[in-house]
Order: structure tokens, then sequence, then C-alpha cells
């Protein structure tokens, strides 16, 4: 029994000593395992290291690439900065450079013109070649000056457009009375109707139409190139203005004409720059022009979130249409101005205007003496040829010190003053004018080529190449204001005077406003004080004379009504 128990107990061992080396094998190969899974996981953790690595070297690239990026974009913004800056100068340069001249030659084109109709009227002429010589100098003269009104334009035209889209316009965007700027461009647009007596110029504005918030001046010179446009193309027939107030409260103005009109495929087209529709197969039917302004007005409407468009057919007409959106305030107050239906006479506009030429004896003076200031010789001969052959006296001054010391001695009833000029500035001479007691109630007219009425101190602003018409006007017109109310002191007489105004009075008032001698009237407040009898002198800025009912006053003997002129803008654009 025993040696059959040792067998078994040694089977048993064995058994034992197998389950031991199995269970060694399989501890073996799951040591294995895990130390092959270890190794293929640190190998996988370096590689996700180093592939962090490398996407952190890309970031690290591609920041300073950005980084580079940036500073080039920042330095090529500091370029277009200063290269729009360059472009200003330069434009404002060329434009003085420009302007300048052609004051020059348009002034002295005109002068010569009229005085060889005036030397021609006294001759008798029998010789055909002399006189068939003489009118085509007289042609000549006038396509320079058609010439130079046009190259005007153009100047006019580029400075604005450029001004707008590089963001430099200082807009004055206010609550507006669309019959008021209608008036305004009708008036001044008023000289391309006087030559068409077969074409009739009409507006219609009903009651109640919704305000609408814009810079004035510019919608004027939208309103003026659209009627000015419509002139230029209409021969017989109307051109009509109308306004009227939209389901959704937006103010839709509209300039319709019946002249050539285009095809409705150049719609679009007629708005974009240096682009014009030709009427025509040959040269001689390009229009002229720069074919800026509608550009230029689309800008402007653009700016005042609204829309502008054209419809059109060949031999019917073209209907202009503007979109403005409603201001707050909804509707305007017209206790002064019921609903407007009227077909306009060219005259009647222009008459509005219209000054007498006041002759003021003063001691040996017979004539108004008128001091012409500017740094250009060429322009003062020119003004003081003008201003000679219309009555005044002129004398002439090339810098502001000088002008100083010549009014001083002189003391002359109203100066033209220049601003660019050497030794003294014409801002610089306003100012002295305003800070002496015996200059500052003289009026002064800016005749600059870039004018500021802004920035200027001046009565009057122009600009240059100059319009002697209204040049002329604003200097009977300040003149006479000056003999209405500036009464001497020793005749003791009082002229009662007052100053139309919306609300608060404007900044840039005439002299003898600013000293006091006249009180300012707002327009709600102005019918009472007539309805009272007010007796005296009524003077009524161009801008405000779409409220005033001109058939009520002039029945009124008692009351004298003047009309001060505002600087407003050219058909083609601001300088």
């Amino acid at each position: 029994m025993d040696g059959i128990d040792l067998v078994q107990d040694g089977v048993a061992q064995a058994e034992a000593l197998a389950a031991l080396r199995a269970e060694n094998q399989e501890l073996r190969a799951e040591i294995r395992v895990a130390h092959e899974a270890a190794e293929i996981t640190a190998k996988m953790v370096v590689e996700e290291f180093e592939k962090a690595d490398r996407l952190m070297t890309q970031v690290q690239a591609t920041t300073q690439e950005v980084q580079r990026f940036n500073e080039d974009l920042a330095e090529a913004n500091r370029k277009l900065s200063e290269l729009d800056r360059l472009k200003s100068d330069f434009l404002s340069s060329v434009s003085h450079e420009l302007r300048t001249p052609l004051t020059s030659i348009r002034g002295f084109a005109k002068l010569v013109g009229r005085d060889l109709e005036a030397i021609l009227g006294k001759l008798d002429i029998k010789d055909e070649r002399v006189h068939a010589k003489a009118n085509r100098i007289s042609s000549n003269l006038s396509i320079i000056q058609d010439e130079g009104e046009r190259l005007t334009r153009l100047i006019n035209d580029v400075l604005d457009l450029a001004k707008i889209e590089s963001g430099r316009i200082d807009w004055k965007m206010e609550a507006c009375d669309i019959a008021q700027v209608v008036r305004q461009a009708m008036a001044a647009s008023a000289g391309q109707f006087a030559d068409k007596p077969a074409v009739k110029l009409s507006f219609e504005l009903p009651p109640d139409l919704p305000t609408v918030k814009v810079d004035r001046d510019r919608m004027v010179q939208v309103l003026i190139n659209l009627l000015n446009n419509a002139a230029k193309f209409t021969h017989q027939g109307k051109v009509e203005i109308r306004a009227a107030k939209q389901d959704d409260n937006w103010l839709l103005l509209t300039v319709q004409d019946t002249g050539e009109g285009f095809s409705p495929e150049d719609a679009e087209i007629i708005f974009d720059k240096f682009r014009q529709v030709i009427h025509g197969d040959t040269l001689r039917d390009k229009p002229k022009g720069t074919g800026l302004g509608l550009a230029i007005c689309r800008e402007i409407i653009e700016h005042f979130q609204g829309r502008i468009w054209a419809t059109s057919e060949p031999g019917v007409g073209t209907l202009m249409s503007i979109a403005l959106p409603p201001t707050d305030e909804q509707v305007l107050n017209r206790s002064l101005q019921p609903e407007i239906n009227e077909s306009i006479h060219v005259g009647t506009i222009q008459q509005l205007a219209e000054e007498e030429e006041i002759v003021q004896q003063n001691g040996e003076r017979l004539l108004p003496l008128i001091l012409v200031v500017d740094d250009d010789e060429n322009v003062c001969a020119y003004l003081a040829q003008l201003l000679n052959q219309e009555g005044f006296q002129a004398i002439t001054a090339t810098n502001g010190s000088e002008a100083v010391e010549i009014a001083l001695a002189k003391h002359p009833d109203l100066v033209t003053m220049d601003i660019a000029m050497p030794v003294m500035d014409g801002d610089t001479a306003i100012a002295h004018f305003r800070r002496d007691p015996k200059l500052r109630n003289i009026p002064v007219v800016v005749v600059s080529a870039l004018p500021s009425r802004e920035k200027s101190a001046g009565d009057a602003v122009l600009g240059k190449p100059v319009d002697e018409t209204r040049l002329l006007e604003t200097i009977r017109s300040l003149l006479k204001e000056q003999a209405a109310v500036l009464v001497p002191p020793a005749r003791d007489v009082s002229v009662p005077c007052i100053v139309l105004c919306h609300e608060d009075p404007p900044s840039n008032m005439p002299p003898y406003v600013r000293t006091g001698q006249a009180e300012f009237c707002r327009l709600s407040e102005f019918a009472k004080r007539v309805s009272e009898g007010f007796e005296g002198v009524v003077i009524i800025p161009t801008g405000m004379l779409g409220h005033v009912d001109f058939s009520k006053l002039d029945n009124m003997k008692s009351v004298q009504l003047l009309v001060m002129p505002e600087d407003s803008p050219s058909p083609g654009g601001m300088p």
C-alpha cells in the first residue's frame, strides 16, 4: 500500500507542477502582453507629444505669420490714409490753382464780349468781311466762357465725389421741409429755363408732407442737378416737381419731363461715374457734362438712407424718383403755407432776389466804394473792371494786411476778400475787421477758390470762378441792407427791422444783425406780427422764401422786403 501511495503522491505532484507551469506560462504571456501594451502606449504617448509639439510649432509659425500680416495690413492702411490725404491735398491745391485763373479767363471774356458789342453797336460797318470777323470774335469769346464754365463744373464734380467717397464731408443732418428745398432749387435753376419759353416749369406740393432728415444744402444740390438735366433735354412741354406721402409714410419726390428720354436699359448705368446716354449716332449728339452729376446724387440720397431711380422712354420723357424715410417728427406744421399747385414763370423766382443799385452820397463819395482783395492781380483787375462798369468805385489790395490799412484810410462800403493770400490771409484780415470798431460794420464778401461757409466770418461766401451775376446781386443786397438798417444817428431815424428764422437764430448773420440793430422773429410768430400792424423792414433768408405769402406782403406799403442771400451749392457740386 505504501508503494501505491507513493506513486499516487508523485502523480499528484507532477500534475500540480504541470498546472503551475501552465499558470506560469499564462502569467508570462499576460506580462508579455502587458509589456507590449505598455510599449505601444508609451510609443503612442511619445507620438502624441511629438504631434503636439509639431502643432505648437505650426501654431507659433501661423501666429507669427498673422502678426506679420496684421503689421503689413496696418502699414497698408497707413499708406492708404496717407495717399487719401495726399489726394485730398492735391485736389484742393489743383482746384485752387485752376479756379483762380478760371475766374480771370471767364471774367475777362465776358468783359471783352460786352465791350465788343458796345463798340460794334456804335459803328456803321459796311464791309461784310469786317462784320463777319467781328461776329467770329464774339463767337470765340462765347466759346471761351462756355468752356470755362464746363471746366468749372468738372472741377466741382470731381471734388464733390472725392469728398463723398472718402467720407470727408461734414453732413448737417436736420429735419427738413421739402417745400422749402424745392423752391430754393427751382430758384437756383431758373436760369436754365429762361431761354426755353416752350417749357413750362411747375411744382405740386400737397399739405402735411412727412418731414425728412437730410442735409438741406445737399438735397438742394440733388434737385438742382435733376432740374438742370431736365432743362437740358426738354425743348418743349413741361418739367414738373411733385411730392407725395406714401403708405409707409415715406416721402416720394419726382422730377418729370417731356424731353428726349432714353432707353430703359440705360436706367441703371446713368448713375455710374462718367456714364452718359448718347441721344444719337454722332459726336455732336454726345451730351455736354462730366457724367458725375447723377453719381453724386445717388451717393447723397443713399447717405440719407433713401433711394433714387429713373424710368424713361425715348421721345416721351423721363421720370426721376427719390424716396426718403420720414423723421420721428412725422408732419410739419404748415400754418403759413396752404397746398401749393402752381406753374412758375421763371422771372417770378428771379425777381425775389433782385435789388436796385444803391448810390450812396457821403461827402464827396457819389458811388459805393468797394475794396477788392486778392493776391492774383488778374482777378483784382477783372473784379475792379466789372464793378466800375456796374456803377461802383473799386480799389484793390493784394493781401490782408494791405486791405486793413486801405480800409482804415478809405473806409469802403463793402469788401470782397480772398482767403489764401501771402503776408496775411483773408480769415485773419476779417478777424481784424471784426475787432476794429471803425471796420466791424463793413460787409465782407468772401470770394475764394476754397470757400467754407462754416469757417468764414464773412457776410457771404462765393466760390471761384465767381458767378458775376450772383456776386453783383450779393453786393447790392448787402449794400441795400446797410442803407436800410444802418441809418446815420444824426438824423435820429429809427426803422424797425426783423429777420425771419425757424427756431434758433443762425450764427452766420450780417454785421448789422450781429450788432443788435435788428431783431429775430420766428416763423410761427411772423403772421401775428404782421396782423398786428408791423411797419418796417423784413429780411427774409432765401432758404425761407417757400414759407412766406408774398401776395399779402406785397400789398402792404408799410412793409419793405429784403432778401438775404445764402451760400448754396452749385449745380455741379461743392467745393
